[in-house]
């Protein structure tokens, strides 16, 4: 059997079943053999179940509207004269109202992202080292969970 242990990235594609058959089938045939490999499955697959566990926060009620006011107040504020277009006309308005509301859309996940990143949870989880789990893996979840609840709770009010 192949003496090189399979890595984080080929562990998930197989848990994921995103990697191609002959790799699904060559990672199965190591981690049969494998019991380091077999150990870092599972500890993927814990991670999956209490990830999976975890509670779904809820927006505030009556966020859509407030976004919503806001977002019509912002496009009257920016074109004050234009009109809506009538049933059947193509005016350019409605191309820059578009274009505007994709911009702004855009923007919005690029700061989101930005976020995502710049506070350190996507190193958070990057840095979880797979071989020490065990005891450790119920608290740097739970810490993760809470600055995931943190910045969610930012971003939503």
């Amino acid at each position: 059997m192949n003496k090189h242990h399979l890595n984080d990235r080929q562990l998930q594609r197989y848990l994921n079943r995103t990697c191609s058959e002959l790799e699904f089938v060559k990672s199965g045939k190591h981690l049969q053999v494998c019991p380091s490999c077999r150990n870092r499955l599972n500890t993927y697959l814990d991670m999956e179940s209490v990830l999976e566990q975890m509670p779904l926060l809820a927006a505030p009620p009556g966020l859509q509207e407030r976004i919503m006011r806001s977002v019509h107040a912002a496009q009257e504020e920016d074109l004050p004269g234009i009109r809506e277009p009538v049933y059947g006309q193509r005016t350019v308005p409605s191309f820059v109202n578009r274009w505007r509301s994709e911009l702004a859309h855009g923007l919005i996940a690029m700061a989101a992202t930005f976020l995502f990143i710049s506070s350190g949870i996507l190193g958070k989880i990057m840095s979880i080292n797979a071989d020490n789990w065990g005891e450790g893996i119920q608290h740097q979840v739970l810490a993760i969970e809470a600055v995931v609840a943190r910045i969610s709770i930012q971003l939503l009010s």
